[in-house]
């Protein structure tokens, strides 16, 4: 699944670094619907607020 490549990519190049917040934080993410983040991914939609953290907004510019 595309999301999976791009949440792959991301956790590869940068889970070393991060701590266990950001760790967490990327369990949820991980759970949210792939279809959700894969419009944000592609720019269909604008992540909602209650979601729009600095953990997924790294995620989602990495993949650019």
């Amino acid at each position: 699944k595309e999301m999976d490549l791009i949440l792959g990519n991301f956790a590869q190049v940068r889970i070393a670094a991060m701590d266990e917040t950001e760790l967490g934080e990327l369990e949820t993410i991980i759970e949210l619907p792939d279809q959700e983040l894969l419009s944000w991914a592609t720019r269909q939609e604008v992540v909602p607020p209650e979601h729009a953290s600095p953990l997924l907004l790294k995620i989602l510019e990495h993949r650019q």
